[in-house]
């Protein structure tokens, strides 16, 4: 199991522990910011577990190290699994649906850094239960902590990504089906879930529906 990464790229807001993802549970829901917040955290989680990004610290089980795999990757969401647990980055709020507890769920978003020499942006993840109430507003039911994310009240979710990402996600959609020809052709380099190549099929066109619905 993954319990902790502590990101040292210049790119993340070391202050305040921004850039310490700990502990990470069993099944870790991350909200994102925009599309290319996502991405780039979920390859940065991928490559730490993997050995390609030795600049990070992180705490993992010897039997889970090189084991991490990108199980999902398509415009809205990016599921890594490491063995049994799996990391879920997310767009839309509505992945919070996921959670099994309030600790399973944070926040991944980014703020101008004015100071020179060092990277425009800053990125800073942090988990929801830092804020006062929010384990009374998980209490109360999911819906009610659907709500308080999507009012902005924790910060990340702004609803941007939905009028912004209209290019990326195109090109997201379109290396989603190159996938599934790889699948279809047996190519061995494809991203294959552990599911029919029916259901593959039938999760691509749910999304893409999905996401024409958010858009409308």
């Amino acid at each position: 199991m993954l319990r902790a990464i502590e990101f040292k790229d210049k790119r993340f807001r070391a202050k305040e522990d921004y850039n310490l993802f700990s502990p990470i549970s069993e099944n870790a829901i991350i909200l994102c910011n925009n599309y290319k917040l996502m991405d780039s955290l979920a390859k940065e989680i991928l490559n730490t577990i993997n050995g390609k990004a030795e600049y990070n610290s992180y705490d993992c089980d010897d039997e889970d190290v090189g084991n991490g795999k990108m199980l999902l990757a398509f415009g809205l969401q990016r599921v890594i699994g490491i063995n049994s647990q799996r990391i879920t980055l997310a767009l839309e709020p509505s992945i919070i649906y996921k959670a099994n507890d309030i600790e399973d769920i944070w926040l991944f978003d980014q703020k101008e850094n004015n100071n020179l020499g060092v990277c425009r942006y800053e990125g800073f993840i942090y988990p929801v239960c830092i804020f006062k109430g929010s384990r009374e507003v998980w209490n109360n039911g999911k819906d009610e902590m659907y709500k308080v994310i999507c009012g902005g009240r924790y910060g990340t979710y702004d609803g941007k990504w939905i009028d912004s990402h209209g290019k990326e996600e195109i090109l997201s959609i379109l290396q989603d089906l190159k996938n599934l020809k790889k699948c279809y052709n047996g190519d061995e380099n494809a991203i294959m879930k552990p599911m029919s190549f029916e259901a593959y099929i039938q999760e691509i066109i749910d999304n893409l529906e999905n996401s024409i619905a958010i858009n409308d």
